[in-house]
C-alpha cells in the first residue's frame, strides 16, 4: 500500500524573492505537491552571448525535463517575463499541461510619464498577448492590472486574486506610536525612485519638519546616494531589514506609512503595514487606491501639498486610528482569503481536487506532506497551525486522513499523539504514521528521541487502535556494504523481513470505539491507590 500522492505543481519564476511569493508557495502546498523552478539561479549571472544562451538552454531543458518526468499537472508562471515564459508555455501545451499566469506588475504595464514598464516593447507586447491566448488562468493581482490587461487582451478565463498578507504575524504595536511616517522600497536606485514615489517622500518631509520620517532600503547607485545625501534632517535612512520582525516592528511602531507610488501593481508593504494598524497614504495611481479604500488617505499624485495635508493628518491621528485599515486587510487580503481563490482557480484546471480529502499532517516540520494542512509548534514554510500536536486546535472526526512522520518517537508517551490521531480522524478514515527503526543511525543520532521500539511494540501499538494495520517499509537498515545493501534488498523486499528497513509507516484504518494501550513500559504505568 502506498502513501497517497497530490497533483504536482511547478512555479516558475526568475527568483522567489519576496514574502507574498512564498506565502504562495506554503498556500498551494495545501492541495498539491508544489516545487519550484527558479531560472536566475542557474549559472553565474552577466557574461558573453555564449554564457547567457548556454543558462538559457539549461533552463529550458530543466524545466523540460521536469514535466516530462514528474506528471506535471500545472505550470504557473510568477510574473509574465516575456524571456521565457511563452516559449516555456508552448512547452507546457504540447505536453497537455495546464498553464496560469500570476501577473500584474512591471510585466503587465507602462507608464508614458515616467518612462517606464516592460509594456513599452513592441515585442513584449506581442508575445504577453500570445502568452495571455495560451493560458488557462490569468490572475492579475488587482483589478487595476486587469482592467490593463483586458484593453489588449482577452485571456479565456481571469480573475483577480489579491496577495496575502498574514495579518496573525503583522500585528498592532502594544506601545504608544510614534510620529513617524515610513516607506520600504528594500531596494531602490535611478530605476524606481520616481516609480516608488521616493522623491515626493523626501519633499514632504521638508515640510514637515516636526514629523520623523523613515526611508527604508538599500541604495544601489549614485541616484540613491544623492536622494539621501539631499535629504533634510528628519529623515531618517535604514538599510534593508533582515527578517520580518524588525521589519514589523518598524511598521507597527509608525504612525503613517505611505507610498507615493507612480505605479504599483498590488502594494504588500502597504497592506502589511496597514495590518500593522498604521494609517496610509496613497497616490491615486493604478491599485493603490483599491489596496487602501476608505481606510486612508488618498492623493493626487506628484502633488506634494496634498501628500503633506494627508501625513500630517495621519501622523496626528489618534491611536487606534488604523483599526478600519486592519480590518479592511483582514477581510480582503488574509491567506485564508486568498487560499480559497487559489484552490478555486486550480480545480479548475484540476477537477479532481474538488473531491480531494481532508489531510491534517501533525508535526509537518518544514517538508511536510503535499496537500496536507501541516500542524507543528513551531512555525515553518509549511505549518498551517501552530499548536502542540498532541492537542490540535481541529474538532473531532474532521479528517479523511492524518499523518504523522517521525513523531511519535519523540514523545514520553506516544499514546497522546494516538488519541488525537484517532480523534481527529473520521471513522472511515486513515492514519499514516511513520517511526524509525531502533537499530539504525536515524534513531540513535537525534538526542530528542525518547520512545524508541522495535517492529512488534509499534505494531501492537498501532493494532490497540486500529483494527486493519498494513506496515510499509522505508529504505533499509545497511547503507554502505554493496553486499550488505543488495542482501538486504533482497530480504526485505522478497521476503518480508521488515524489520531490516530504515523504517516503517503504518498505514491504519478502521479506527477501534475504544483503544487499548497494549504496551506499557514501567515508567507508563499509573501509580496503585494506597
Amino acid at each position: 500500500m502506498e502513501i497517497p500522492s497530490t497533483p504536482k505543481v511547478v512555479v516558475v519564476t526568475g527568483a522567489i524573492s519576496d514574502s507574498f511569493m512564498r506565502d504562495d508557495l506554503r498556500l498551494i502546498h495545501r492541495f498539491a505537491d508544489a516545487t519550484t523552478l527558479e531560472l536566475d539561479k542557474t549559472g553565474p549571472r552577466g557574461g558573453g552571448v555564449f554564457r547567457r544562451v548556454a543558462r538559457g538552454l539549461l533552463n529550458f531543458a530543466r524545466y523540460a525535463y521536469r514535466l516530462l518526468r514528474s506528471d506535471v499537472r500545472v505550470v504557473v508562471f510568477w510574473f509574465a517575463s516575456t524571456n521565457y515564459a511563452p516559449a516555456m508555455a508552448a512547452i507546457a501545451k504540447l505536453l497537455r499541461v495546464k498553464v496560469m499566469v500570476i501577473t500584474g506588475g512591471k510585466d503587465a504595464v507602462y507608464v508614458p510619464d515616467i518612462d517606464w514598464g516592460d509594456m513599452k516593447s513592441g515585442w513584449h507586447r506581442f508575445t504577453f498577448g500570445v502568452l495571455m491566448r495560451m493560458s488557462d488562468a490569468v490572475l492579475p493581482f488587482s483589478d487595476s492590472a486587469k482592467r490593463l490587461i483586458t484593453e489588449h487582451y482577452r485571456p479565456k478565463h481571469m480573475r483577480t486574486v489579491y496577495p496575502s498578507v498574514d495579518a496573525d504575524y503583522f500585528l498592532p504595536s502594544s506601545g504608544a506610536r510614534k510620529r513617524r511616517a515610513v516607506t520600504c522600497c528594500y531596494q531602490y536606485s535611478s530605476d524606481n525612485i520616481v516609480q516608488k514615489g521616493l522623491d515626493l517622500f523626501v519633499a514632504a518631509a521638508e515640510q514637515l519638519p516636526d514629523v520623523e520620517f523613515v526611508l527604508v532600503g538599500d541604495g544601489v547607485d549614485d541616484a540613491a546616494r544623492r536622494l539621501t545625501a539631499d535629504a533634510p534632517k528628519n529623515v531618517t535612512v535604514l538599510p534593508r531589514i533582515p527578517g520580518r520582525a524588525g521589519y514589523r516592528d518598524v511598521l507597527a511602531e509608525s504612525s503613517a506609512y505611505v507610498q507615493l507610488s507612480a505605479h504599483e501593481g498590488f502594494g504588500v508593504s502597504v497592506a502589511e503595514a496597514m495590518a500593522c494598524g498604521s494609517v496610509p497614504v496613497v497616490s491615486d495611481r493604478f491599485s493603490l487606491p483599491e489596496v487602501v479604500g476608505g481606510a486612508g488617505h488618498v492623493v493626487p499624485y506628484g502633488n506634494v501639498d496634498d501628500a503633506v495635508r494627508a501625513i500630517r493628518s495621519a501622523v496626528y491621528t489618534p491611536d487606534g486610528a488604523g483599526a478600519a485599515a486592519r480590518d479592511r486587510v483582514a477581510q480582503l487580503f488574509s491567506r485564508e482569503v486568498r487560499a480559497r481563490a487559489l484552490r478555486e482557480e486550480f480545480v479548475g484546471l484540476i477537477p479532481e481536487l474538488a473531491s480531494q480529502p481532508l489531510r491534517i499532517e501533525l508535526g509537518c516540520g518544514s517538508t511536510g506532506v503535499a496537500g496536507a494542512i501541516g500542524v507543528d509548534m513551531r512555525q515553518t514554510v509549511q505549518t498551517s497551525a501552530v499548536c502542540d500536536v498532541r492537542h490540535s486546535c481541529f474538532k473531532s472526526g474532521i479528517a479523511d486522513e492524518v499523518y504523522s512522520f517521525c513523531v511519535l518517537e519523540h514523545l514520553d508517551d506516544p499514546y497522546e499523539l494516538m488519541d488525537e490521531v484517532v480523534r481527529i480522524l473520521k471513522p472511515g478514515g486513515r492514519a499514516y504514521l511513520r517511526v524509525p527503526n531502533i537499530g539504525t543511525f536515524s534513531s540513535h543520532l537525534d538526542t530528542t528521541h525518547r520512545f524508541l521500539a522495535d517492529l512488534r511494540i509499534w505494531r501492537g501499538v498501532m493494532e490497540g487502535y486500529f483494527e486493519s494495520v498494513t506496515v510499509v517499509p522505508e529504505g533499509t537498515k545497511y547503507r554502505d556494504n554493496r553486499l550488505l545493501t543488495t542482501i538486504n534488498s533482497v530480504l526485505v523486499k522478497g521476503l518480508h523481513f521488515y524489520e531490516l528497513t530504515q523504517g516503517w509507516t503504518f498505514v491504519c484504518e478502521r479506527k477501534r470505539a475504544v483503544p487499548a494501550k497494549s504496551y506499557l513500559g514501567w515508567w507508563q504505568e499509573s501509580e496503585p491507590d494506597r
